[in-house]
């Protein structure tokens, strides 16, 4: 099996529930029953150029073995975040080999379904802090509240809160973009469906951050720094997320699948990783 120290090392990720990666394992086990109930559908007139004894194509067969050789140098000399990379481009040089271009096209949403279980969040929340910090304080400022702002600290007249690594919203980001890349896969949305989504899901996430920041400092200001929701706002956030998602979800637009007869669907040996 291609690529198995790698699987290895992010399986244990996934298995420590990390705050900023509690999503890796629900993430692969969503792209696994996706893959057996919800397939993806690729053209069964497909090109007939560039195949080799195995049934598959020359090209993938070379990228394939490209892919490996990359892997191979980065595996060597431990770059983890390049590593972990390279798992969602195996599974489509793979796909590519054994069952052609467009196979690798219908499965490109799916592999990046799973590439959103590689542990790259923790390289986005001083970003994403930073964002936090500075939207809050204009917020804060906008109505009129008595604060100190200086950068992540805001310094209310009966106390201090700081904007931390835990205000980044990670865990709201990702799990939004989870959200979005299934709606896109159920509803087989080609790249624009994607990115339409997926834009949707960044700023909601953002949007659900900013407004909780703003509302804890609100509550702290008013109650002068008494409210227990002051020090204990991870529930109150969580809350505040499903009240903002839920919604969306089930007034976003549904697309049905209708399979046709020149459709069939793929299926991916994943033991060749």
């Amino acid at each position: 099996m291609l690529f198995f120290p790698t699987w290895v090392r992010l399986v244990s990720i996934w298995l420590e529930w990390e705050q900023v990666m509690a999503h890796g394992l629900p993430t692969a086990l969503i792209f696994l029953y996706l893959m057996y109930y919800h397939p993806p559908q690729v053209s069964s007139e497909r090109s007939a150029h560039h195949r080799f004894a195995g049934g598959g194509h020359l090209l993938g067969g070379v990228f394939l073995v490209g892919v490996t050789l990359v892997w191979a140098v980065l595996e060597s000399v431990r770059i983890d975040t390049l590593s972990y990379l390279m798992l969602p481009v195996a599974l489509l040089a793979v796909c590519w080999t054994l069952l052609g271009w467009n196979a690798l096209l219908a499965f490109v949403p799916y592999s990046a379904l799973l590439g959103l279980s590689i542990p790259i969040w923790s390289d986005l929340v001083p970003l994403l802090v930073s964002l936090a910090a500075a939207v809050s304080g204009k917020l804060v400022s906008a109505f009129g509240m008595t604060a100190l702002i200086e950068g992540q600290y805001i310094t209310l007249p009966y106390g201090r809160l700081v904007i931390a690594d835990g205000c980044s919203g990670i865990g709201y980001l990702s799990i939004s973009m989870l959200l979005g890349a299934i709606l896109s896969i159920l509803n087989d949305y080609r790249w624009k469906g994607w990115l339409v989504t997926l834009s949707l899901s960044v700023l909601l996430a953002l949007l659900v951050n900013w407004v909780r920041i703003f509302l804890l400092v609100l509550v702290a200001y008013v109650t002068d720094m008494q409210n227990p929701l002051v020090n204990e706002h991870e529930l109150f956030g969580w809350v505040l997320f499903a009240l903002f998602i839920l919604p969306v979800i089930y007034f976003y637009p549904v697309q049905k699948r209708v399979p046709g007869e020149s459709s069939r669907p793929v299926q991916l040996n994943l033991a060749s990783i």
